[in-house]
């Protein structure tokens, strides 16, 4: 009969902080959420997670996790006896630490094995350090004797409950950083580091050019394709996802973006979006929450879309603002454009066809549709529809005073 794993995190900060500890992001991630996922990739079944205090933050990012309270801990008994009848459900856990996210889930199942192979109640994973000391990151248990040494002794941390079984090993990882824990945001830094270095690498890996690592920050869960070029300063966070062959950067942000194919990416913040296939977008573009950016669309500089689809083959050269609307394909948008989305106590969408013309400063003033083939005329204000292959024209008659500059000399 398999064995059954399961996993406890304690997540524990002894200094009162404004965020615990095991909180703070490294690469946009808690660093809890690091240990969630390599006890996942040691076969942990289940994974609970055991807090001090309800407004830790972990319930956002608990995921299938299970969250126990133990108020008044001292130490790790004390944690881990918050989950008891968790742990009654597996033959071994591993006990984890909230603040350690670098363990790999490796060494996790080889210290697993020993117990299991050679009868062995508990295992300690350890890494030895340039200066002799040895650091212990992660423990395994047999459920059963974890819990009838803290329910029969005096609380302790987990290395003395280790200490305390009669049959006993450790693994020792040749990667030191595997143990190596958070205290402060010095050791953040160091361990945020080392995780970045650590997905770059893995990118080059994948076939992914980085050629210069200055300011590159991407994120664990990130896609990307092969022969796609990174440049300097750009933040890759959450999930994203970009397509083969693209150029992305320099100096740009996306977060939960979605980017297809041969894109070219040049000083753009994106959030929430999709950008498809073939774009050119930069420099100095911003593209907001549920935006749809369709294949071979140019936004230029200076460009903002906010929860707007743009289809195939537009372009929004410079120095516009596409708000909630819905722009079909080869639209041209001249200089200056303005959607004009909001009343002061409502938003709403425009509409624009295909092949229209959007002549420079035009506030198309919403709810309006400009049909398709339709143009608007350079400084005009839009607050009636235009139909398709028309041309509207909003804005006062030209008058010239014959000599006025002269009057007053």
């Amino acid at each position: 009969m398999a064995l059954k794993t399961g996993a406890l995190i304690i997540a524990a900060d002894n200094k009162k902080r404004e965020k615990p500890i095991y909180m703070c992001e490294a690469l946009s991630l808690p660093l809890i959420s690091y240990v969630k996922s390599y006890a996942e990739k040691a076969d942990a079944e289940k994974t609970a997670i055991i807090i001090e205090s309800d407004s830790s933050g972990v319930e956002a990012i608990k995921g299938d996790s299970r969250v126990f309270v133990s108020p008044n801990a001292e130490n790790d008994s004390d944690f881990l006896l918050a989950a008891d009848g968790f742990a009654d459900e597996f033959d071994y856990v591993y006990v984890l630490y909230g603040n350690v996210p670098l363990m790999s889930g490796s060494s996790l199942k080889n210290a697993l094995s020993l117990c299991v192979n050679e009868g062995n109640e508990a295992a300690a994973v350890f890494s030895r350090q340039p200066n002799g000391e040895d650091v212990t990151g992660a423990y395994v248990f047999s459920s059963k004797k974890l819990m009838t040494l803290i329910k029969n002794g005096a609380s302790r941390s987990a290395e003395e409950l280790f200490r305390a079984c009669d049959k006993k090993t450790r693994f020792q990882t040749d990667c030191r950083c595997e143990t190596s824990a958070v205290y402060d945001m010095c050791s953040l830094h160091e361990i945020s580091e080392t995780v970045r270095l650590r997905e770059i690498e893995h990118q080059l890996d994948c076939g992914v050019n980085i050629p210069c690592f200055d300011g590159v920050m991407i994120s664990p869960n990130v896609k990307i394709g092969e022969g796609t070029l990174i440049l300097p300063g750009t933040i890759l966070r959450g999930n994203v996802t970009i397509g083969k062959n693209c150029t992305v950067g320099p100096n740009t942000l996306l977060h939960n973006t979605t980017v297809g194919d041969d894109a070219y990416l040049n000083s753009v913040q994106s959030f929430d979006a999709r950008i498809m296939s073939g774009v050119n977008i930069g420099p100095f573009v911003h593209i907001r929450p549920n935006s749809v950016i369709g294949e071979k669309v140019h936004l230029g500089n200076f460009v903002e879309v906010k929860n707007s689809n743009i289809d195939t083959g537009t372009k929004v050269s410079h120095l516009t603002y596409v708000g909630d609307s819905d722009v079909g394909k080869r639209v041209n948008f001249g200089c200056g454009t303005v959607t004009v989305n909001y009343t002061g106590k409502a938003k709403f969408r425009t509409t624009i066809g295909d092949d229209a013309f959007i002549g420079c400063n035009t506030n198309l003033v919403a709810p309006v549709t400009v049909g398709d083939g339709a143009y608007t005329a350079a400084g005009s204000t839009i607050t009636e529809d235009v139909p398709g292959d028309s041309l509207g024209i909003a804005r006062a008659r030209q008058v010239n005073k014959i000599g006025w500059c002269l009057k007053d000399k």
